[in-house]
C-alpha cells in the first residue's frame, strides 16, 4: 500500500530523527573538556574571592582566616567531586562501538533506499520483471496487453467490473468505465462488487445485470507464480462484502473445517463454487505446467486446485493474456425467449381416426386433445373464470380441429397448456396461456409472445394503428423483412411488460378504449403505453383509480408545458452562453414584477459570476411543485441534457440593506427570496469521473400541494404583456423579457417520456 507508506513516512522519519539525535547526544558528549572548564572556572572564582578578601581586611577587625577557610573547604570538595566523575577507559571504548554501529546502520539504509528506488519504484506497476538463473531479465507485459485489447475490442460505453486496485489503470489505459476505482470513498459500492465476486455465478449474474456490467476482469497468478493476484486478495473482498451484506456473505463459509483458506480438495465448497474461483481457474485444470506436477497445479499457492471440471453459464471467456496474468470475461445478455428444461416441456398431440369414405364430413369426429408431458401424464391447467366462455365450450370437435389447422403457427413448443381460448371479455391473464383474439376465420393471424403468454391477433388489427410501435413493426417494417419471427413462427414483443397490461393495450387496437385491470397500476399502464407509442388520454383509458389517472394526465400536461418553457426560455439562454464561449449557464427564474438589483462591490453569493435572470411567473409557478420538477428532470434527461440541476436557492432582490459596524468594513445583508433556479453545464466529461452521468438533486418542499392546486397554477395561456421596470426597454434590452405567447396545442399522441434515452 504505497499511499499508506506515503502517509506514515513523515511520522516515522520524525521518530527516527528523535531517536538518533538522543543516542548521538548521549555518546558524543566530551566530559573531559567539560571537567577542564569547570576546574578553570573554580580557580578563577577562588582568585577573585581572595582579591575581595584583601580589600575587606582593611576595614574589618576579624582575622582574614575566618573568611578564607570556608572557601578553601568548598573548593577542595568541588575539586574532588569533579575528579571522581572521570570515566575509565572501558566507557570510552563502549562509546566508540555504539557510535560506529549507528553510522553503519545509516550507511546501510542509504544503500537499501538506493536499491529499492532503482529496482522497485523505477518501473511502472503495470510492467513486471524478473531475473532468470543466468542473470537475464524478462519483462511481463500482460497488463498493457489486456488494457490495449479492452481499448480496441470493446465498445466505448462498455462497463468493466474488477476489484478497485485496477480501476485507475483501466480508466486511464483502456479508457473504459469501471464500477470501483482507487478512490475508495464509496465503501458500499466496493462491498457490492465484493459480494458479486464471492457469490455463485447465478447470484453474481443478477448483480452484474443490475449494474449493467459488460466485462469482468480478474488477475490470476497461478500460471507464473504471481502472488499478488485476486485469489490472495479474495478474503478482503469477502470481509468488505460481509460488512455491508452480513446476511448473504460470511467469512467463515470460505474456510474449511480446520479454519484454513485453501483452494485444493480440502477447501470450502462455497469457495470452490464462487465467481472469483471460477473466473480464475477456468480451463486451468486442463493444463500441466511441468512434468513433475499434475494438471491444475497452482504455482502461486503451490497446490493442485480442487475444482477442475466446471463450465460457465452466464459468462464467456473473451481474452486471456500471454502468461494468463489478466483474464477478461464477457457477460452474456439474457435470452429473449424463456428457456424451459426438457423434463418440463409439454407437447400437443392430435389423435385422429383413419379416414372412412362411407362416413360424411359432418359426422367425422376426432379424438379430443390430450396434453402429454414427457415421461408422465400432465394434468390440464384449469381454465380461469375470467376466460371462460360458454360459446367456446359448445364448439364441435370438427370446429376445434379446423381452428388448430388454421393456427399452425400457434402450435405450442413450451410449457404452456394445450388449450387455446377465444374470448372478448377482459380478465386476469395468467402466464403460460394462449389467448385468441381473432374474430374472423379467413384472416392473417399473428402470435405475439409476452411474458410466456401467447396472444393470437389479426394482422390487419395492428396495421390499423400505424403510428404505434406494433403498427410499425407489423406494417412497413414487416413488409421490408425488418421484423422476423422465431423458429416457432412467433413474435416476442414488449419485453418487460406484464401479460395483463399487454392484454389491456390490445383493447385499444380492437375497441379503441383500454380498461385498466385491477392488478395493474395506472403508472404501469402509462409506461407500457409510452413504450408502445399508444396514446394515453382520458378518452382512451377507463379505470377505477381516477386519482391515479388524473395524476398521470397531469404529468403529461406538465411535460408539455415544460417542453415549451425549455424551447422558448431556457435553450436561448444556453445558446447565448455557448456562443460567448461559456461552459456554464446559471438561470434564475423570477416573477414578472420582481425588481432585482445588487451592489457591484458585493457579488452574488450563488456560486456563478454571470447569472442570468429570466422573468416568467408561469415558469416560477411550474417549479413551485415537486412533481413538476420530477417531470422536468425526466424531460431534460430524454433531451440529452444530463448535467442539469433543479432546486431552490436564495436570490438577492435588494442592495440597500448594508450593515456597517464600527472599525469594520460594510457588510451586505441580502434579503433572500426563495426562487427556483436551473443550473446547466455542457462541459465535456472526458477528463472527469465517468461514474456519474446524471445528477439532479430534488429539494424537498415543506408543503405538498394537492393535485387541484397544482393544476390551478398551470395557466392555459400567458397573461397579456404589461410593461414594468424590468421589461420597459422592450425585447431589445439586455435583460430577458417575459414570453407571453400561448403554448402550442398538445399533440394527439403524447411523446413517450418514459422511454430510456438511446446511448450514443
Amino acid at each position: 500500500m504505497i499511499r499508506l507508506m506515503l502517509t506514515l513516512t513523515p511520522v516515522v522519519c520524525v521518530l527516527a530523527g528523535i531517536t538518533f539525535s538522543s543516542i548521538f547526544k548521549r555518546y558524543l558528549y566530551d566530559e573531559a573538556a567539560e571537567r577542564t572548564l569547570m576546574l578553570h572556572g573554580l580557580q578563577r572564582r577562588k582568585a577573585s574571592h581572595q582579591d575581595q578578601s584583601r580589600s575587606k581586611d582593611r576595614t574589618m577587625y576579624d582575622k582574614a582566616g575566618k573568611l578564607r577557610k570556608p572557601l578553601q573547604l568548598e573548593c577542595a570538595e568541588a575539586r574532588e567531586q569533579i575528579l571522581s566523575t572521570c570515566p575509565d577507559d572501558d566507557f570510552g571504548t563502549l562509546k566508540t562501538i555504539i557510535i560506529a554501529t549507528m553510522l553503519l546502520l545509516l550507511s546501510m539504509f542509504v544503500v537499501h533506499c538506493t536499491w529499492i528506488t532503482s529496482n522497485a519504484y523505477s518501473s511502472p506497476s503495470v510492467v513486471l520483471a524478473y531475473y532468470n538463473n543466468d542473470g537475464s531479465r524478462t519483462i511481463l507485459d500482460d497488463f498493457r496487453e489486456a488494457y490495449f485489447w479492452l481499448r480496441k475490442n470493446t465498445p466505448d460505453q462498455a462497463r468493466v467490473m474488477s476489484w478497485w486496485d485496477y480501476g485507475y489503470q483501466i480508466a486511464g489505459m483502456a479508457n473504459r468505465t469501471t464500477l470501483v476505482d482507487n478512490n475508495t470513498w464509496n465503501n458500499s459500492h466496493i462491498a457490492l462488487v465484493g459480494k458479486a465476486m464471492a457469490s455463485t455465478e447465478r447470484e453474481a449474474y443478477k448483480i452484474m445485470r443490475a449494474l449493467d456490467v459488460d466485462y469482468v476482469l480478474v488477475i490470476f497468478g497461478g500460471m507464473i507464480g504471481y502472488s499478488g493476484d485476486d485469489i490472495n486478495k479474495f478474503l478482503w473482498m469477502v470481509r468488505i462484502a460481509e460488512g455491508e451484506h452480513p446476511k448473504d456473505i460470511r467469512e467463515n463459509d470460505y474456510f474449511n473445517d480446520e479454519g484454513d483458506f485453501r483452494v485444493d480438495n480440502a477447501g470450502s465448497s462455497v469457495l470452490l463454487n464462487c465467481l472469483m474461483y471460477k473466473l480464475s481457474y477456468y480451463r486451468f485444470g486442463d493444463f500441466q505446467l511441468d512434468y513433475r506436477v499434475p494438471a491444475g497445479f497452482d504455482r502461486a499457492r503451490n497446490t493442485v486446485i480442487g475444482n477442475k471440471k466446471f463450465n460457465l453459464e452466464h459468462l464467456e471467456e473473451a481474452f486471456t493474456s500471454e502468461h494468463w496474468l489478466v483474464r477478461i470475461y464477457k457477460v452474456k445478455k439474457p435470452r429473449n425467449i424463456y428457456s424451459i428444461p426438457k423434463s418440463d416441456r409439454v407437447f400437443e398431440h392430435r389423435r385422429s381416426k383413419p379416414y372412412n369414405k362411407h362416413s360424411s364430413g359432418s359426422s367425422s369426429t376426432t379424438s379430443p386433445l390430450e396434453g402429454n408431458r414427457i415421461g408422465e401424464m400432465a394434468p390440464l391447467i384449469p381454465l380461469p373464470p375470467a376466460l371462460k366462455n360458454s360459446k367456446s365450450n359448445q364448439k364441435t370437435t370438427q370446429q376445434r380441429s379446423e381452428g388448430l389447422l388454421d393456427g399452425r403457427l400457434n402450435r405450442r413448443h413450451s410449457d404452456c397448456s394445450s388449450n387455446r381460448y377465444n374470448t372478448d371479455d377482459w380478465g386476469v391473464v395468467e402466464v403460460n396461456r394462449t389467448v385468441d383474439l381473432v374474430s374472423e376465420k379467413n384472416c392473417e393471424r399473428l402470435t405475439l409472445v409476452v411474458e410466456n403468454t401467447r396472444f393470437v391477433v389479426e394482422s390487419a388489427l395492428l396495421r390499423s394503428k400505424p403510428n404505434t410501435m406494433l403498427g410499425r413493426m407489423f406494417g412497413s417494417s414487416r413488409d421490408h423483412n425488418l421484423v422476423k419471427p422465431n423458429e416457432h413462427g412467433e413474435y416476442v414483443v414488449a419485453e418487460g411488460i406484464s401479460a395483463g397490461c399487454f392484454r389491456a393495450i390490445l383493447d385499444y387496437f380492437k375497441k379503441g378504449v383500454m380498461h385498466c385491470p385491477p392488478n395493474v397500476s395506472v403508472a404501469e399502464l402509462r409506461e407500457a403505453c409510452d413504450y408502445l407509442l399508444v396514446p394515453f388520454t382520458a378518452e382512451n383509458v377507463d379505470c377505477v383509480d381516477l386519482r391515479g389517472l388524473l395524476h398521470e394526465l397531469s404529468n403529461e400536461g406538465a411535460r408539455e408545458r415544460f417542453n415549451v418553457f425549455l424551447n422558448k426560455i431556457i435553450l436561448p439562454q444556453m445558446v447565448k452562453s455557448a456562443r460567448d464561449g461559456e461552459r456554464e449557464c446559471h438561470i434564475v427564474v423570477l416573477l414578472d414584477d420582481d425588481i432585482v438589483d445588487w451592489d457591484e462591490n458585493y457579488p452574488l453569493q450563488i456560486g456563478e459570476d454571470l447569472p442570468l435572470a429570466v422573468y416568467s411567473s408561469q415558469l416560477y409557478r411550474f417549479f413551485k411543485y415537486i412533481e413538476n420538477r420530477d417531470v422536468a428532470k425526466q424531460l431534460l434527461k430524454d433531451r440529452g441534457l444530463k448535467k442539469i440541476r433543479l432546486g431552490i436557492e436564495g436570490y438577492p432582490t435588494c442592495k440597500e440593506k448594508v450593515r456597517r459596524r464600527p472599525d469594520g468594513k460594510a457588510e451586505v445583508v441580502y434579503s433572500y427570496v426563495q426562487r427556483p433556479f436551473i443550473h446547466m453545464s455542457w462541459e465535456k466529461e472526458e477528463a472527469k469521473s465517468r461514474h456519474v452521468d446524471f445528477a439532479c438533486p430534488i429539494v424537498k418542499s415543506k408543503s405538498n400541494p394537492s393535485l387541484a392546486s397544482a393544476f390551478s397554477d398551470l395557466l392555459p395561456s400567458s397573461p397579456p404583456y404589461v410593461p414594468n421596470a424590468n421589461n420597459a426597454a422592450g425585447p431589445s434590452s439586455g435583460r430577458p423579457t417575459t414570453y407571453t405567447n400561448p403554448p402550442p396545442p398538445q399533440p394527439s399522441e403524447p411523446y413517450p417520456h418514459h422511454v430510456p434515452p438511446v446511448d450514443d
